[in-house]
Order: structure tokens, then sequence, then C-alpha cells
């Protein structure tokens, strides 16, 4: 396994923000709705990032409820001992054939 540099710019890309530049059997990965301000803050000794934040998005749902609950910006989500919850983000991401990815928590929220 290895990691792949979050990086846009042309040659040696990796990310793309746009259906347009993303091919399924490629090696970008596409991020839709993608915060560039992200990939800019890379340490000064790197030219890019191994991590993106993905933002919290408007609704979530309880995996015991049906339906989804809006969520306002800075609203807290109560998540009850042995409970759940999905929260839909900003961004949508997409990986190409030749990559999978992990999603987790930042290690502060846990």
């Amino acid at each position: 396994m290895s990691v792949v540099p979050l990086v846009m710019d042309t040659p040696g890309r990796t990310v793309v923000d746009n259906y347009a530049d993303f091919t399924v059997g490629g090696h970008c990965i596409l991020i839709l709705y993608l915060d560039k301000a992200q990939l800019e803050i890379a340490p000064k000794n790197l030219d890019s990032n191994v991590s993106y934040d993905l933002r919290v998005g408007s609704q979530y749902r309880d995996y015991r409820e049906k339906g989804m609950k809006p969520l306002s910006k800075g609203e807290d989500i109560l998540i009850q001992p042995g409970s759940a919850v999905i929260i839909r983000t900003m961004e949508q991401l997409h990986l190409p054939t030749s990559m999978y990815g992990i999603v987790t928590p930042r290690v502060t929220l846990l």
C-alpha cells in the first residue's frame, strides 16, 4: 500500500475537481466541490498534502430512524452510546479503479 500525494498541478496531478478531467481507469481522484485551500496548506518542505478533510454538509441521519435531518452550520450532533449517524459531506469523492481509499474521523474527534 502506498500514500498518494494530493496534487492538482500538472504534470503529475493526482486530484481533479471536475468530471471532464476524470477517468475511471485513470490515476486521479475526483473530488467534486473541492476546497482547494486545503491542498495549499502543505508544510513548507513538501509540495503536497496526503490528506483532505471532508467538510460536514447540511444533513445527517441516525441509522435507527428513517429520513435525513437538517444540520445547521455549527450545530452539534449528540451520538448516544451504541448509536451511529451518517453525515452527508459537502464533497463527493470518486476513485479510479486503480485505487482504494479509507475515510476515517479526525483523531481529535475520537
